[in-house]
C-alpha cells in the first residue's frame, strides 16, 4: 500500500501519570496513552520520546484514489501503534480524534499478558469466553473476547489450514484448523 509522509514531529513525554506497566497496557478501546474517541496525545507526562509521523494510506474507490491520513507512533525505531483519524463530514476534514487504533508492537499487553506475538493457545488459556471468526468483508481472521469490547486480535490467514466456507460476514472458526503456534499479528481497537 502506497504511503506518503507529510509531516514528522517528535513527541516528548515524561514519567508521572503512569507506571511503566500502564504505559503499554491494553484496555477496552485503549492501548497505553492512546484511546479511541479521544484526541491524539501530543504531549504527555511520561518521560519517553515518541516519534510521531503523519502518513496516508491510498484507498481506491469508485470515484478514484483517495488519501486517508493516519498517525504512526514509534520509539527507538520500533513501530508501536497506527492511529486512524475521525472524518468530520460537516467540514470535510480529518480531526485529531482517534477513530481506530492498530497495535503493531509486542510491548502492549492486556492485564492477562496477551499481545502481538501471543499464540492462539495462550489467548484461549487467558480468555475462556474467546471467539474465533473470519469476515470476508475485510478478509480478517480474528480472535476476541467479551472482556475487551471493540477489540480484535488479528491473526494471519495463512495460519488457517482450510479454505474458509462462508455464507455471511461472520464465520466461526475452529482452533484446531489453525497451524500449531499461530500468533496474533496486530490488535485493532475501533
Amino acid at each position: 500500500m502506497k504511503q506518503l509522509i507529510v509531516a514528522l514531529s517528535l513527541m516528548i513525554v515524561s514519567h508521572f501519570a503512569y507506571s511503566q506497566d500502564e504505559e503499554f497496557l491494553i484496555q477496552e478501546n485503549q492501548a497505553g496513552i492512546f484511546k479511541v474517541g479521544e484526541d491524539i496525545p501530543r504531549v504527555d507526562a511520561r518521560g519517553l520520546f515518541y516519534r510521531m509521523e503523519e502518513k496516508f494510506d491510498v484507498v481506491s474507490t469508485p470515484d478514484g484514489d483517495i488519501e486517508v491520513p493516519y498517525v504512526l507512533f514509534s520509539i527507538d525505531g520500533e513501530n508501536l501503534v497506527k492511529l486512524a483519524l475521525e472524518l468530520d463530514h460537516s467540514i470535510g476534514a480529518y480531526t485529531d480524534e482517534i477513530k481506530e487504533i492498530t497495535v503493531l508492537s509486542p510491548k502492549y499487553k492486556t492485564a492477562k499478558g496477551i499481545g502481538v506475538g501471543s499464540s492462539i493457545e495462550n489467548f484461549i488459556e487467558q480468555y475462556a469466553d474467546y471467539k474465533l471468526w473470519y469476515t470476508y468483508i475485510s478478509d480478517m481472521y480474528v480472535i476476541d473476547t467479551k472482556t475487551l469490547k471493540s477489540t480484535q486480535f488479528l491473526l494471519n490467514g495463512e495460519d488457517y489450514v482450510e479454505e474458509v466456507d462462508f455464507d455471511n460476514d461472520y464465520t466461526p472458526l475452529l482452533e484446531s484448523k489453525f497451524k500449531e503456534g499461530a500468533k496474533i499479528q496486530t490488535i485493532r481497537f475501533f
